[in-house]
């Protein structure tokens, strides 16, 4: 197969891969070696608010410089990474005004002689795993302080049995400190592990009840 065969269905890869990442709603762009924006995408257009005969022939840092580059060149970046994808964690600004968390991942394209011939740019929305994060963090922390407060000892356990929190009461019955107790199984508190012996807990865990 011929150099110009090569690079022939290397294009044709890019655009059924291009296809692909669209059908699962994830933005991708590309630019040239002379940073020109070659391809952009539906979803990267209505994840940054910017149509595609707007930016089609501009040169990226022109488009993005004070968002998704941040100041910073992705695409010198990743052709000094050797070829190797680089992934990064940013915020935008959408067509609606609101901030949107994004990941995003850069890597050169090669032509069938190694050489670099441009840059592709995949942008993942990733606010809506971010936000559900920070409703755990806050959910957790919110649950610590109403459990601090109770004056009865009260600590949790995940399904493989291990203490994930430990309130002041139950450090003051039981004599042992937060840090040194969770992470452990129960049976270092319970005495489960005995045997012979039926543990309660274990069963709840089993049943879910």
């Amino acid at each position: 197969m011929s150099a110009k065969d090569l690079d022939t269905e290397t294009s044709i890869l890019h655009g059924q891969f291009s296809l692909l990442l669209e059908n699962l709603s994830i933005g991708v762009f590309t630019v040239d070696v002379e940073r020109r924006i070659t391809s952009f995408n539906e979803t990267v257009q209505r994840l940054t608010g910017l149509k595609e005969d707007e930016v089609i022939g501009k040169k990226c840092y022109e488009v993005f410089f004070s968002d998704l580059c941040h100041g910073q060149c992705m695409y010198s970046e990743a052709v000094k990474a050797s070829g190797k994808p680089l992934a990064f964690d940013i915020e935008i600004q959408d067509e609606s005004g609101g901030r949107r968390r994004i990941t995003k991942l850069v890597s050169p394209i090669l032509s069938s002689d190694g050489e670099v011939t441009g840059c592709i740019e995949i942008l993942q929305d990733s606010s809506a795993y971010s936000e559900l994060l920070d409703r755990i963090h806050y959910d957790e922390h919110r649950l610590k302080l109403i459990l601090d407060n109770l004056d009865i000892g009260v600590f949790t356990v995940n399904r493989g049995g291990h203490i994930t929190s430990f309130n002041s009461m139950a450090e003051t019955i039981t004599g042992y400190q937060r840090q040194e107790i969770v992470g452990q199984h129960h049976a270092k508190l319970t005495g489960c592990d005995r045997p012979g012996e039926t543990c309660s807990l274990a069963e709840s865990i089993s049943s879910g009840k």
